[in-house]
């Protein structure tokens, strides 16, 4: 019997994890982001491993697989678990780290999905743990006067560094405001 090319398609997940980083590779990604998604990837190799038995295929893949796995690294309480360079640690993982690794999962469901891998992009109803919102933490005097000094050093555009630095601090203005900051768009009476 002939092979469809179905079964031509039928790889390992090992073999899709290669395929896909070598795609991103030969699409120009960078080599950390490359690396990232790499570490995180063969950590869910590895649990999937651990859960089935040998012969596992990328098309055997579910979105119960995705789920099981955040599942288990939100239960898992140490940390840097096989780390090469890190003593293992007790505790949590953090929320952040978690996400990550879903968003790496899900990231590789739509590249093996858009390849023919898989009929639909299994873990695309892969819900991740949301994450807590935090405020960037104000700079203490001391780091203001480092800032403001080090804009002050030696280039000739140091007088419009520190006025950047000084309404950035006194307003809380962002980036993009002050890029798109027009003198028609200030009022000069009132002072805003």
């Amino acid at each position: 019997m002939a092979k469809t090319k179905k079964d031509l398609m039928m790889i390992s997940l090992d073999k899709g994890i290669e395929l896909y980083l070598s795609t991103l590779e030969t699409e120009g990604k960078s080599p950390r982001y490359i690396d990232w998604l790499n570490t995180r990837l063969r950590f869910f190799n590895d649990f999937i491993k651990e859960t089935y038995v040998e012969g596992f295929k990328l098309q055997d893949l579910t979105v119960e697989d995705g789920r099981a796995y955040i599942g288990s690294l939100m239960k898992r309480n140490t940390r840097y678990q096989n780390h090469p360079m890190h003593k293992e640690k007790k505790g949590k993982l953090k929320i952040q780290y978690i996400h990550g690794c879903g968003r790496a999962v899900r990231s590789f469901s739509t590249w093996a999905y858009e390849e023919g891998y898989l009929d639909e992009n299994v873990m695309r109803r892969l819900k991740l743990p949301k994450l807590p919102k935090s405020l960037p933490e104000p700079l203490d005097e001391e780091e203001i006067q480092r800032v403001l000094s080090a804009t002050l050093e030696g280039t000739r555009e140091r007088l419009r560094n520190f006025s950047i630095m000084m309404l950035f601090l006194d307003t809380g203005i962002r980036l993009d405001e002050l890029v798109n900051l027009t003198l028609s768009r200030i009022d000069f009476a009132v002072g805003e």
